[in-house]
């Protein structure tokens, strides 16, 4: 039906302010050199990852750190600096590799409040050898305080002791000492720690982790393995889990050593002997096959990581996985309360006849999501909806707008929901329509935005396309060389200046994600020259370059992205 996910393209969640909207103050520092150690100098292009975080505790109130790299690597024998005043870190899904000898990558401190979104950390944090260390333990994230892990994937993070008696290894991706702690839409595989917790180590405090992959962890010493290699749950932490796998992992007992809270619900937990006290069939659960012995990590999921879409790897549910539909749509909320509306890569998280458990929800292709039509019949103001069972259309009448205007239409997703909204702009008087999809063959029709009217802007180009990455879809258009943004909040757009091009000369312009960042870009051939020019996203405007020269004595035709 025309109210189901239609376009297989990714839905992208890591607009690092989306979750914190109402702070209007938040200070944005932006990470934009690999490396480790601090050079003094924090222009342009020149901040450094614990930069950033002494540029954010320095700054009173909440902040926001943004990495603009595609990729970075972030190494050093010391410390990274401790994170002390309330901060978003958002990566944007780019991959992350951070290596310490002492001390882990994010350390919270009491009492402060830290949001981690689209994070992808690779290899942390080791720590070995005859050492004299300050931290207890080393690990990829180390929690006093109060931490929101988000649509992030955290693997290859080692805590390992050292010959220090007051040095063990404990939590390899998140050890978590007080406060509190709430993991959704997130996977932490491959991670290792030497004395508990290869995967999560709860100390005390509170733990939530909702719709999220602990798998392939691993918690042992030389003289064999040690409790907990996906979760270990110390006496002084209450710990719940819904929609969650944990399975896969070794250690003695393998998946979870200590107890759950009796309220965790629609888990699939390997290992029967190593449940934290859930029972097979009671609140959902899924322990062991029946409740005994264990399921094969290979029947619930891929085991292998992989590039599955969205910014991060993950592991991928298989045809015939429990993990299918069985969830629980009711627990499936994140940190503020909020239905869960797309799984780790971005992409819609309702799909099928139920929400799948853990953070990969498989979106196979039958054919009732086959592609349906839309169109708009200027002389009634009517739009018409050809709904596709795989063989033939079936027509359903959709809203009526003004006949007495005239309209430059178009569908997208403005509110990131996965349903195919209409949308409309009044040529004579500028004004932006959406009719918002309902989900249940309705729309809504709302005014979204004002731009200038043609008469005045001479408008040209205007188009679709998702330029911030946000899985919401904006609007973009050019008016004497000068492209603005309707940027889509959810439920209004935003004016945004985007850059200057040259008016005229321009055969075709396009737009798609050109550097596989996320974001949406612009790009336009100029046939007298044969040029194309690339205007690509960095995050505020459009960063325009010469990219590519064809031939110009050729007639081209029939652009298209792919």
């Amino acid at each position: 039906m025309f109210f189901s996910t239609r376009r297989r393209r990714r839905y992208l969640d890591w607009n690092g302010l989306q979750m914190l909207e109402t702070r209007v103050l938040l200070t944005e520092f932006a990470v934009t050199k690999a490396g480790y150690l601090s050079d003094g100098n924090v222009g342009e292009g020149e901040v450094t990852y614990p930069e950033a975080v002494v540029l954010a505790n320095n700054n009173p109130g909440p902040d926001s750190i943004v990495f603009r790299n595609s990729s970075a690597l972030f190494q050093s024998r010391d410390p990274l600096p401790q994170i002390t005043d309330d901060v978003t870190i958002n990566a944007g899904g780019k991959f992350m590799s951070f290596i310490s000898i002492d001390g882990p990558a994010f350390d919270i401190a009491i009492g402060v409040t830290v949001r981690i979104e689209n994070l992808a950390v690779q290899g942390t944090i080791t720590s070995a050898g005859k050492l004299s260390l300050n931290s207890l333990s080393a690990h990829g994230i180390e929690n006093s305080g109060e931490l929101t892990i988000e649509h992030s994937f955290l693997t290859g993070s080692d805590a390992v002791g050292n010959e220090e008696p007051s040095v063990d290894g404990r939590g390899g991706a998140l050890y978590s000492k007080s406060g509190s702690v709430t993991v959704h839409n997130s996977t932490i595989s491959d991670s290792f720690g030497e004395l508990a917790g290869g995967g999560v180590f709860l100390e005390s405090g509170i733990g939530l982790i909702i719709n999220s992959t602990i798998v392939n962890n691993r918690s042992r010493t030389f003289s064999g393995l040690q409790p907990g290699g996906g979760l270990f749950i110390n006496s002084g932490a209450d710990v719940t889990l819904h929609n969650t796998i944990v399975a896969g992992n070794a250690g003695a007992p393998s998946d979870i050593a200590g107890m759950l809270n009796p309220a965790s619900s629609f888990n699939i937990i390997g290992d029967a002997d190593a449940a934290g006290g859930l029972v097979d069939g009671m609140n959902g659960n899924i322990v062991g096959n029946g409740g005994v012995g264990v399921i094969p990590l290979s029947s619930i999921l891929d085991p292998d990581l992989k590039d599955n879409g969205g910014a991060t790897l993950t592991h991928a549910l298989v045809a015939e996985s429990p993990a299918l539909n069985s969830g629980s749509i009711a627990v499936a909320k994140d940190a503020d309360g909020n239905t869960l509306t797309t799984d780790q890569r971005g992409f819609r998280r309702v799909f099928g006849n139920g929400i799948d458990r853990g953070a990969f929800e498989l979106q196979l292709l039958p054919n009732e999501i086959a592609n349906d039509v839309a169109s708009f019949n200027t002389s009634t103001g009517i739009w018409q909806i050809g709904l596709s069972n795989g063989d033939d259309f079936s027509d359903t009448r959709g809203p009526r707008w003004s006949t007495a205007v005239t309209w430059e239409t178009f569908t997208g997703d403005v509110n990131h929901d996965g349903l195919t909204d209409l949308i409309g702009r009044q040529r004579e008087n500028g004004n932006w329509w959406v009719a918002v999809n309902q989900g249940n063959g309705t729309f809504q029709t709302q005014s979204f935005l004002k731009w200038a009217p043609d008469a005045a802007a001479n408008w040209q180009n205007v188009q679709v396309a998702d330029v911030n990455g946000d899985g919401r879809d904006d609007i973009i258009g050019m008016t004497n060389g000068n492209w603005w943004g309707a940027i889509s909040n959810g439920t209004r757009f935003v004016n945004q200046y985007l850059g200057k091009w040259q008016a005229a000369g321009w055969q075709a312009i396009l737009s798609g994600d050109l550097n596989g960042d996320g974001n949406d870009d612009v790009f336009g051939f100029r046939p007298a020259t044969g040029e194309w020019y690339a205007g690509l996203y960095t995050g505020s405007r459009f960063s325009f370059r010469l990219v590519e020269t064809w031939e110009s004595s050729v007639a081209w035709s029939n652009f298209q992205t792919g």
